[in-house]
């Protein structure tokens, strides 16, 4: 004997099977509004040792900004720019003008090395005080730890009174963190080996001189070659 399309027999049947199918797929819902998280892993990582970073074209201002990637999450994240030491310096080469703004006037000013000292102590502005709060500049200055010759900063009259015009580096103070908020370290040489050593309040841990050049230098002190 037949049933018909509308018996209850038919109809437990086909529930069984919708119950069947519903335990063998798991449904989730489906979130409409995420929130945007940042990377877990890269707050794991120090920073300073990232070897990683590269150029990535904007697609809003069409300008090239230095990125860095996480290799475990994929994200990419703004990075920290970089500029050499010698441009820096050219500031006082006695040709670059740069202009100055007071509430009475403004001018241009020109600086000039006249005289090459055993010790120059380079200080690098990295906060800035506007009308609100203090902004630090994190831009990783390019230096090399030896030879660096500022002989190509003075003129030629300055020159030629100087035999000698080679530097090396023999201290670098480093502020990591915000502003009022952060901690110092210094890396000194010592001369008698050669090799570069980092202090920390009453730490002391030797360091290689191409992990010196990654960190956010503040104050340099480089000591004129004798020979």
């Amino acid at each position: 004997m037949r049933e018909s399309n509308g018996s209850p027999s038919l109809k437990k049947a086909k529930l069984e099977n919708d119950n069947i199918i519903e335990n063998n797929i798991k449904l989730e819902p489906v979130e409409t509004n995420t929130k945007v998280r940042l990377c877990p892993y890269l707050d794991t990582i120090n920073r300073q040792y990232l070897d990683f970073d590269f150029e990535k074209l904007c697609s809003v201002s069409l300008s090239r900004i230095n990125v860095y990637a996480c290799l475990v999450c994929g994200k990419y994240f703004q990075g920290r720019g970089t500029v050499n030491l010698y441009q820096l310096l050219t500031k006082f080469n006695g040709q670059s003008e740069k202009e100055y703004k007071t509430y009475k006037e403004n001018f241009m000013k020109k600086f000039e090395i006249q005289q090459l000292p055993p010790y120059l102590i380079l200080y690098i502005k990295r906060f800035t005080k506007n009308t609100f709060f203090i902004e630090k500049n994190p831009t990783i200055v390019n230096f090399p730890v030896k030879n660096v010759d500022f002989g190509e900063f003075l003129t030629a009259e300055v020159k030629s009174r100087h035999k000698n015009t080679i530097y090396d580096l023999v201290a670098n103070i480093v502020h990591d963190g915000e502003p009022g908020k952060g901690t110092y370290r210094v890396h000194i040489l010592q001369k008698s080996t050669g090799k570069w050593y980092e202090m920390q309040d009453l730490h002391v841990t030797d360091i290689l001189p191409q992990m010196i050049t990654l960190t956010e230098a503040y104050i340099q002190i480089y000591e004129l070659r004798k020979s």
